[in-house]
């Protein structure tokens, strides 16, 4: 493997030139950790590659087969992103800032609800987000862990993706923290 302190690649550049390097980890991927920790922490451990123990966790699986149902808006700071930026996204990447704004403005157009949020893995943590999203509005009363995994996401996840994914330069790295 090339990776870690002792034998990663940039461990091993930095034995060749004889001192240390700055390290410039994927934030993407440091932006994943938190909401990781925080649904195994509200939610219980995972159970397999594709699917969760917890109460949520188990419904994941079938959000998009749930209808919408009228649910409260949450505001978040997602940045605005011109037409050519949305398109240079992946699907799963669009769906996320089209959820994102739907449940900040308090209602859902059928170009979220007849797009599939993306299959769930532990691996892709912005598709687990995608169907946490998609899970509140689709669920009449949602439980207040719920809530908070919504509200973690719609806060923090989401617009920190976004600023990553826009400004990804190594020069814009320590703003993203």
């Amino acid at each position: 493997m090339n990776a870690g302190w002792k034998g990663g690649v940039i461990r091993l550049l930095e034995t060749y030139v004889g001192r240390q390097l700055q390290w410039n980890i994927c934030t993407l991927h440091a932006n994943q950790l938190p909401l990781r920790h925080l649904i195994l922490e509200m939610d219980g451990c995972t159970k397999g590659p594709y699917s969760y123990s917890g109460v949520n966790g188990l419904l994941l699986k079938y959000c998009e087969k749930t209808p919408v149902v009228k649910f409260d808006q949450i505001d978040c700071t997602l940045q605005p992103l011109d037409l050519k930026d949305i398109k240079k996204l992946r699907t799963n990447q669009q769906y996320l800032y089209r959820i994102c704004l739907a449940i900040k403005d308090g209602s859902c157009s059928s170009s979220v609800t007849d797009s599939s949020p993306g299959k769930l893995s532990h691996a892709r943590w912005l598709t687990t987000a995608n169907h946490l999203l998609r899970l509140y509005i689709g669920t009449p009363s949602p439980s207040q862990n719920l809530i908070i995994l919504l509200k973690y996401v719609m806060l923090v996840y989401a617009p920190m993706w976004f600023e990553k994914k826009m400004k990804s330069n190594c020069l814009y790295g320590a703003q993203h923290f």
